[in-house]
C-alpha cells in the first residue's frame, strides 16, 4: 500500500486560512455533485489545493488498490487529467525509475501536481507510454469513447481506466470496455473473461468496487466527518495489449461471513455466482480472509 503524502498536503496548505479552505472545499463538493456530466473546473489555486486536501486521499486509495495489482516493470507512465497529481504519485511508488509524463489542463491544479509529484513532465496531448492511465477523469469528457480510442493508440502495454462507482459510470464503463475489445484489447482486470458483462443482463446491481481509507486530521475537519474512516467505492478496467494467464473469479461484494462463507463472485464464464463455503469446505479459512476486489 502507497502511504497517502498527508505531510506535503498539509504543508501546501499550511499558509491558507482554514475557514477559506473550507469553504472552498464545499464550494468544490457541491459544483461536483451538480456537474457530474461536466469537467469540474476550478476557480483557483485555493480550490486545487481544497480539492488535493479533502477528495485525493480517497482517489489516491483507489489509485492505488488498482495499480497494485499490476505486474509490470514500465520504463514509461502517462497520466491523462492528473489532477493533482494522484496517479503519478502512486506510480512513482510502485515504479520509482518509469519516467512520469502527466496531462492536467487546469492550471491551478497543475500547479498542485508539480508541487507534489516533483520532476514530471507535462504535455498536451497523450504520449506513447508503456502504462497510460486515467483516474477519474472519463465520466467528465463529452466523448469518453473517443478519448479511450486516442490513449489505447498511445497505450505500449497496459491502459489503466478509474472512475467513480456509481451505476451511471459503471454502465458507461461497460461501453468503453465493449469499445476495447472490440479495439483488439485484453482485459486483465476486474473482469476474469472477455465475454459480455454479466451485469449487461442483470436487473440489479453494478460492477463497482470500494477501499477504506484512514482519514487524516485535515481531512476529517474539511469533510466535517465524525467517522475516522473513509469508503471509496470506484469502478476500473485493465486493458493490455497482450492476454493475461486466465484469473480465478473476482469477489464483487462484500463476503457474508457466518457458518456458510456466502461470496459474490463474476465468473470466468461471464456470469455471476454466489459461492457459498461451509466449514466442511477446505477453502473455508481463506474465504474468511477475502475481501471485495479480490481474486477467489
Amino acid at each position: 500500500m502507497t502511504r497517502f503524502p498527508s505531510d506535503l498536503i498539509d504543508d501546501l496548505v499550511a499558509g491558507i486560512d482554514r475557514a477559506a479552505l473550507s469553504r472552498a472545499a464545499g464550494d468544490v463538493s457541491s459544483r461536483y455533485r451538480r456537474e457530474q456530466a461536466a469537467p469540474l473546473q476550478l476557480k483557483n489555486d485555493v480550490e486545487a489545493l481544497a480539492y488535493a486536501a479533502a477528495r485525493m486521499p480517497a482517489t489516491f486509495a483507489a489509485v492505488d488498490h488498482v495499480l497494485a495489482q499490476l505486474d509490470a516493470h514500465p520504463q514509461s507512465v502517462f497520466d491523462f487529467g492528473a489532477g493533482p497529481g494522484t496517479g503519478a504519485l502512486v506510480a512513482r511508488h510502485y515504479w520509482p525509475d518509469a519516467d512520469v509524463t502527466l496531462l492536467e489542463p487546469n492550471a491551478s491544479m497543475r500547479g498542485v501536481a508539480q508541487k507534489l509529484v516533483g520532476n514530471a513532465t507535462f504535455a498536451d496531448a497523450p504520449q506513447r507510454s508503456d502504462i497510460v492511465m486515467a483516474a477519474y477523469v472519463l465520466n467528465e469528457v463529452a466523448d469518453p469513447i473517443k478519448t479511450v480510442t486516442d490513449l489505447w493508440n498511445a497505450t505500449a502495454d497496459r491502459l489503466v481506466l478509474i472512475d467513480t462507482g456509481t451505476s451511471a459510470v459503471s454502465a458507461m464503463m461497460r461501453g468503453v470496455r465493449a469499445h476495447l475489445i472490440d479495439l483488439g484489447a485484453h482485459i486483465h482486470a476486474p473482469c476474469p473473461h472477455q465475454l459480455e458483462c454479466p451485469f449487461a443482463r442483470e436487473a440489479v446491481g453494478w460492477c463497482h468496487f470500494s477501499v477504506r481509507l484512514e482519514r487524516t486530521k485535515l481531512h476529517k475537519a474539511l469533510k466535517d466527518a465524525a467517522l475516522g474512516y473513509e469508503d471509496e467505492k470506484f469502478t476500473y478496467l485493465i486493458a493490455g495489449r497482450s492476454a493475461l494467464l486466465t484469473t480465478g473469479p473476482r469477489v464483487i461484494g462484500y463476503p457474508r461471513i457466518g457458518k456458510v462463507v456466502d461470496v459474490p463472485l463474476c465468473m470466468p464464464e461471464g456470469v455471476l455466482h454466489n459461492a457459498q463455503i461451509s466449514k466442511r469446505d477446505a477453502r473455508y479459512k481463506q474465504s474468511k480472509k477475502l475481501r471485495w476486489g479480490d481474486v477467489f
